[in-house]
């Protein structure tokens, strides 16, 4: 195993840490405890202080706060012309990075100026033989890969909620080492953020969520789904990113990573294949049902009720049934 350090990038905005970064750090944990790596985080900012400072403080973990003058939000070609030489400069073996909008943009550049390779959306990671093995998901879950690299440098997307950062009961802070680097962007500058609408019907305050996938078909068989969310004082309607790509529903209406994350008592998965892009927004629903006429789908592994059937053929029924049970005359 190469020696170096295990670098995390920390996310942030308007002064916030994102909850990702804890997760970054207990990816970097684990693997500093497999390789005996040293771990270290970077945050880059006009004022970087504060981030790093209460992030070193909550995680114990040592971080380079770098100030970019003129940096006051996200920039990946600020990240790309200062993180190859930092990172070298740091020594770094491995960059952890949150596989997030952040993430798919800069991180794939971020490899190719290191030369390293570039693993996305790990969920896990393991040594075998002296060697790390990384585990990730492909074709819409339903295949679990386990990875292992041949170069001394790697960048990996860390796939959110896939490790659980728990707070610390040790009182030992990490140091904050402070750098300036005047970078002026040549390219591109940010023209602010636009904030998301608010949804029809509040998904956070909705008791029972009703979400729509691919498996749907089309949005003429919306409807049923419409109607079995109706059919509850507190239920909504929500959908994938596919059905809200698809133009069935807004985007307002997502759950996912990329959506809003959703903690229900009962959650309706229809039709959906259970790709962790969307499980991550709804994993901890407090009781999952989930209907797919595909047996194999990875959203049954997080169901506690399976329903194996084609959703347009099953949400009729299960209407008819509702609406017997109501009115019993």
């Amino acid at each position: 195993m190469p020696a170096g350090k295990i670098v995390l990038i920390v996310e942030h905005a308007d002064g916030a840490i994102r909850p990702i970064s804890y997760e970054l750090a207990a990816a970097a944990r684990a693997m500093a405890a497999l390789t005996k790596a040293a771990p270290i985080a970077v945050v880059l900012d006009s004022d970087p202080v504060g981030v790093a400072t209460r992030f070193a403080a909550e995680t114990g973990i040592d971080i380079v706060a770098v100030t970019l003058p003129g940096l006051d939000a996200y920039l990946s070609e600020s990240y790309l012309v200062v993180l190859p030489g930092l990172l070298h400069e740091i020594d770094a073996r491995m960059v952890c990075i949150g596989h997030t909008s952040w993430g798919w943009d800069f991180a794939p550049g971020l490899a190719v100026a290191l030369q390293a390779a570039c693993l996305t959306a790990v969920e896990a990671v393991a040594l075998e033989g002296g060697r790390l093995f990384f585990r990730r998901t492909t074709h819409q879950g339903k295949i679990v890969s386990h990875v292992a690299t041949f170069t001394d440098h790697l960048v990996i997307t860390i796939q959110p909620g896939a490790f659980v950062w728990t707070p610390r009961t040790e009182a030992v802070t990490g140091s904050v080492t402070r750098r300036t680097i005047n970078v002026q962007p040549r390219s591109m500058r940010c023209l602010g953020f636009v904030p998301a609408p608010e949804a029809e019907r509040d998904l956070d305050a909705a008791e029972v969520i009703v979400t729509v996938g691919r498996g749907l078909g089309s949005r003429d068989n919306l409807e049923s789904a419409r109607r079995l969310a109706a059919a509850f004082p507190k239920g909504a309607l929500a959908g994938s990113r596919p059905a809200c790509d698809a133009g069935w529903l807004p985007y307002n209406r997502q759950v996912g990573q990329t959506g809003a994350v959703v903690r229900p008592k009962v959650y309706l998965a229809c039709g959906i294949s259970g790709a962790a892009q969307h499980t991550y927004g709804m994993k901890e629903s407090g009781f999952i049902v989930a209907i797919n006429k595909d047996p194999y789908a990875p959203i049954f592994r997080l169901a506690d009720v399976g329903i194996t059937e084609d959703v347009t053929a099953f949400l009729p029924i299960l209407l008819a049934e509702i609406a017997a049970a109501k009115n019993p005359h």
